[in-house]
């Protein structure tokens, strides 16, 4: 099982689970007034701060967790804990304030700068693979319709499809040797 698994419960909630010290904590995720708040569940993180802010700011560390968020078009200055943190709240946020400033705001920007170039590829091979597979949901829909190779708009999919896993190719082809983990912009 992996240390660090989301669930999309709407699009105003995320599950969130993160193994810390072998075991899991559950988090949810919601907007509030500009903001997400980040809410435990377990009553050990609820009833002892100090344990709360250990788990948070490894959750914040974590490479998955930066992935979700890029996914989901959080900023990492937009996040803000709903049990009182006092004095450690603003030390585990204080960082990504001041990495936000210097990028600016620009979510893309500090995607990059958290990112390797393998996380980078990575992702963006998994993007494309969830399009190519949208893709083909939408060519077996067609063909259920008795829609088939001589319709203009069933080509026109498996053009889309084949140009998508064309990239997919070329991506893993270009890829090469694996990057070191560092950041290099």
């Amino acid at each position: 099982m992996q240390e660090f698994q989301y669930e999309l419960m709407s699009n105003m909630s995320i599950k969130i689970k993160y193994n810390y010290g072998g075991e899991f904590f559950t988090f949810n995720m919601y907007p509030k007034e500009g903001y997400w708040i980040i809410h435990p569940f377990e009553g050990i993180l609820l009833g002892n701060r100090q344990m709360c802010v250990l788990v948070l700011k490894e959750l914040f560390q974590n490479k998955s967790f930066h992935v979700m968020l890029a996914k989901e078009q959080i900023t990492f200055n937009s996040i803000r804990s709903s049990i009182d943190l006092s004095d450690s709240e603003e030390m585990i946020f204080t960082t990504w304030e001041r990495d936000a400033k210097a990028s600016e705001g620009n979510p893309v920007k500090e995607f990059i700068q958290s990112h390797t170039l393998d996380d980078i590829i990575c992702l963006e091979k998994e993007r494309l693979n969830e399009r190519i597979s949208f893709y083909r949901q939408i060519l077996q829909l067609m063909f259920m319709q008795d829609l088939g190779p001589d319709d203009p708009e069933f080509i026109a999919v498996q053009r889309i499809i084949h140009a998508f896993e064309t990239a997919v190719d070329h991506i893993q082809g270009s890829s090469g040797p694996h990057f070191p983990d560092r950041k290099r912009f």
